[in-house]
C-alpha cells in the first residue's frame, strides 16, 4: 500500500469537509490570473497520487547490487589478455582479476572516483592515466569535465599498455565513456578495425556522446595518435 504524508491526509480531508455544492469552485487567483480550480472533489485523490509519487518515504528503495563479492563491474574481455571493466573495489575483485591473468591496470579515473590500491596490494602494475570527466563532484564542475578533452599523451600511453598486452584490465568509473573511447580506438589503431565498427561497439557498451570533450575528440581521431 502506498504510503502518504500526513500533510497531504489533512488537505484531503479539509478538501472533502468544504467541497462546493456546485461543479465548479471559486477562482483562484496566481500572479493577477483568475482561473476556476478543478472541482474540489476531484482535487484530493490528485494530491494523494502526487504525494505519493513525490514524498521521498514513499519511493521503494533500490534492490541491492546482484552478485558474488568477486564480480568485478561491466568486466569483458576486449583481445586476448585484455579486459574492461567499471572499477574494481574489493580485494575479492581484484584477487578475481588476477587469477584471470592480468597484471596490468590502466586507470582512466580519478582517485577521489575509486582507488586501485587493492590492485597494488595484489602485486598489480598500476598505469594511472586519468582523464576527465571526473565524477563525485560538485554540479558547476561536472557541466565543466564533459567538454574537457583529453590529453592526448595519456591515451597514447594507455593505447602502448594495451598494445603490449601480457594481461592488461583498463578501466574507469563505470567502464562506459573514457573507458569506451581508449578501447575505441584501439580497435581501429590495433585491431584493424572501422572506425564505424569501433564506434559501434562504444555505443553497445554504453558510450555517451553528450559528454562533449570525449566525443569530440572521437570525431576528430583520424587512425593515429601523435
Amino acid at each position: 500500500m502506498a504510503c502518504v504524508h500526513r500533510t497531504c491526509l489533512a488537505r484531503s480531508s479539509g478538501a472533502q469537509r468544504n467541497r462546493p455544492s456546485y461543479g465548479v469552485a471559486a477562482s483562484t487567483r496566481v500572479k493577477g490570473y483568475d482561473a476556476p480550480t478543478m472541482e474540489a472533489g476531484w482535487r484530493a485523490p490528485l494530491l494523494l497520487l502526487l504525494a505519493a509519487s513525490l514524498w521521498p518515504g514513499c519511493k521503494k528503495p533500490p534492490p541491492p547490487p546482484a552478485g558474488a563479492d568477486d564480480d568485478v563491474p561491466n568486466l569483458f574481455e576486449v583481445d586476448t589478455r585484455v579486459w574492461r571493466s567499471g572499477q574494481p573495489s574489493t580485494p575479492a575483485q581484484w584477487q578475481r582479476l588476477k587469477d584471470l591473468g592480468v597484471r596490468h591496470v590502466v586507470k582512466l579515473n580519478f582517485e577521489s572516483e575509486g582507488t586501485d590500491d587493492g590492485a597494488r596490494t595484489a602485486g598489480l602494475d598500476v598505469h594511472v592515466l586519468s582523464i576527465q570527466p571526473e565524477g563525485d563532484k560538485d554540479v558547476l564542475d561536472g557541466v565543466r569535465g564533459t567538454f574537457v578533452a583529453p590529453d592526448p599523451a595519456k591515451l597514447a600511453e594507455a593505447e602502448r599498455v594495451l598494445a603490449a598486452g601480457g594481461g592488461v584490465l583498463i578501466h574507469c568509473t563505470h567502464g562506459h565513456d573514457r573507458t569506451g573511447l581508449v578501447v575505441g580506438m584501439h580497435r581501429v589503431m590495433h585491431d584493424g578495425w572501422t572506425k564505424d565498427a569501433a564506434y559501434r561497439e562504444m555505443i553497445e557498451k554504453h558510450f555517451h556522446p553528450d559528454l562533449h570533450g570525449l566525443h569530440e575528440f572521437w570525431e576528430k581521431f583520424d587512425g593515429k595518435l601523435q
